[in-house]
Order: C-alpha cells, then sequence, then structure tokens
C-alpha cells in the first residue's frame, strides 16, 4: 500500500464546519455500544464493527472477542467458545454467528451463548456478515462477491443483488454496501434487493452507517490486490442521509475507522508503517494517541478497543487491546 507523508507536526481532526451530534456524550462506551445494535430491527454487532472484520461483539453486558494469539472467540467472563479462529461475531437474542477463519474457508456458523450446539449452517467463502431479526445478509466469495440473504438457520440462501458486495451495512430498513465492480461507489437497497439507490460515486472503503450519517474512507482499491494502492485522500468524509450532502471529517490520513459515541478511533496513517499509531479524537477535534504502533481493523467490545498488531520482520502477528472507557 502506497504510504502518505503527514508532516512531523499531527494535525488533529478538523470539524470543516459540521455541527456535530452529541447525544451520546455523556454515555458509557457499553450503553452506547448497546443502543448502536439495537435499530429499528435489532441488529448482531455494530456496522462499524463489522467493517473492521466482526473481531469483536458487545452483548448484554458481555464481551466477545478474538483471543491474542490464535483468534479463537473468548469472553470477557474469561470462557473460550471455539478452537478456531473466527471472525465477523454476531450475538443476537439467544445465538452467536461467527465465520471460521481455518484455512480461510469463512463458513457461517451458529451456535448458544454458552458454546453449545455448534453448527456450519452457510458454507463459505462469507465475509461482512451482518445479522439481524430478519435473517443473515453477507458477500458471497464462492459468487464473486455478490449480495446475499439467507434465513436465520441458514435456510432459503439466495442472490439479492449482482454486484461486488463489500463493507455491509444494516441501517434502518436499508442495506448499505460498497459495489466493487463499480469503481466503490456507496449503495443502498432494500432487503429483498428490489430498490437501489446510488448514495455516493465517491471511490469509498470503511463504510460505517450510524446516526443518519454515512461514514467512509476516500480510499481505491486496485483490482490487482497483490499491488494494493491508496490513490484517494485517505480523509474521512461522511454524508447527510437527510440533507443529500457530502462534507469532510478529518484532515489527517487515516484507515480502518470505528466510531462509537462521540469518539472516532483510526489507524493514523504516516509514510513509514512503523510510524503509524492508533488515536481517538471527539467532534470537537479533541485528539489522544492510544498506542504508538501500527494497528488495523480495529474493533470495540466494551471498554475495549482490539486491533490487529503485525511485525513481520519479528514474525509477529496478534490481537491487542487499549482501554478506551469505563
Amino acid at each position: 500500500m502506497k504510504r502518505f507523508l503527514i508532516g512531523a507536526a499531527v494535525v488533529a481532526l478538523l470539524l470543516c464546519g459540521c455541527n456535530m451530534k452529541k447525544e451520546n456524550d455523556a454515555a458509557t462506551q457499553t450503553d452506547i455500544q448497546q443502543t448502536q445494535s439495537e435499530q429499528t430491527v435489532k441488529t448482531g454487532n455494530t456496522n462499524a464493527n463489522i467493517s473492521n472484520l466482526g473481531g469483536a461483539c458487545y452483548s448484554d453486558g458481555i464481551a466477545y472477542f478474538q483471543d491474542s494469539k490464535d483468534f479463537h472467540m473468548v469472553t470477557s467472563e474469561g470462557k473460550s467458545l471455539t478452537q478456531c479462529p473466527v471472525y465477523f461475531i454476531n450475538v443476537l437474542d439467544d445465538y452467536i454467528y461467527y465465520c471460521d477463519g481455518t484455512d480461510s474457508k469463512f463458513d457461517i456458523h451458529r451456535m448458544k451463548k454458552d458454546g453449545s450446539q455448534d453448527e456450519k449452517i452457510i458454507d463459505g467463502q462469507c465475509y461482512y456478515v451482518q445479522v439481524d431479526s430478519n435473517g443473515i445478509y453477507f458477500s458471497n466469495y464462492h459468487d464473486n462477491k455478490k449480495l446475499y440473504r439467507a434465513n436465520l438457520d441458514g435456510s432459503d440462501k439466495r442472490a439479492l443483488k449482482d454486484v461486488g458486495a463489500a463493507y455491509i451495512n444494516l441501517y434502518e430498513d436499508d442495506i448499505y454496501y460498497i459495489d466493487e465492480n463499480d469503481d466503490y461507489k456507496i449503495y443502498k437497497t432494500d432487503k429483498n434487493g428490489e430498490r437501489t439507490v446510488l448514495i455516493s460515486d465517491s471511490s469509498a472503503s470503511n463504510l460505517i452507517l450510524m446516526d443518519d450519517y454515512a461514514y467512509y474512507i476516500n480510499f481505491m482499491h486496485k483490482p490487482d490486490l497483490t499491488k494494493r494502492e491508496a490513490i484517494g485522500d485517505n480523509l474521512l468524509y461522511r454524508i447527510s442521509l437527510s440533507e443529500d450532502k457530502t462534507e469532510c471529517v478529518s484532515s489527517v490520513q487515516m484507515l480502518d475507522v470505528n466510531i462509537i459515541g462521540d469518539k472516532i478511533y483510526y489507524r493514523e496513517l504516516h509514510e513509514n508503517e512503523s510510524d503509524d499509531k492508533i488515536c481517538a479524537v471527539d467532534f470537537d477535534g479533541n485528539r489522544n494517541v492510544l498506542a504508538q504502533e501500527n494497528g488495523s481493523y480495529l474493533t470495540v467490545a466494551g471498554d475495549n478497543l482490539y486491533y490487529l498488531f503485525r511485525d513481520l520482520d519479528k514474525d509477529i502477528m496478534e490481537i491487542r487491546s487499549v482501554k478506551i472507557g469505563g
């Protein structure tokens, strides 16, 4: 990936004249996560977590997350729930849904919250898996990344849209996604895949729907994924769904964005990857460095931020965490 020079003096996030919503300022991180996963239709995880591969989830006072070394699913109560690496964790009612990352299979599994009755319900490869009380929505990598839907038990699996679906978000009664087959533009469609609307023709990544906004990074993947490069500006933008207005939210280049309440968590990009940092900023522009190291796929569960740390020279790849609330 092409690195970007930010400069010796790090510029804090600017609001570009935005009047940000502050209803959640006094709420705890855990309260906010619970609220965000309970929209018009209850969802199994936050859109922000799923956009970061869903390695952590918070539900009913319990955090579910990847352990540090093997990426198995563990809980904040100290329970180990799987013997396989997990991604796209969704917790809904009595069940946990997840993708089995063994050998990059990414089959969808469902089990009880205590780890019992674990069964494969959908053959992979399934990515950006989102679950709500009406069904399971995902990008089917076995079928050219088409947008798919299935019932909660895995039955009635079918394609909704012949698109290259990525960063699937469930918001209100619609599905939002980035179409990799159409220059990474942002679309929404209803849950039958019949009413589709173009939201933005920007080349986007890290799509997050929340609080009547669609947030995204202006970032473009080259078609050859072995030579991935960013040709956008790597700034964070947001689209007002009610006003159809787009505005820039940041003045620093970033990836792996996660948003909870009035905080934006992100990987701050520097010319050298070893100089990257994990930061948080509120909507007043107050910035805080959380970790002086690179970290990707930022997810939030309870009062912890989880991220993937990699140092290929030292053969290190593990999940690390930092306290962010409580």
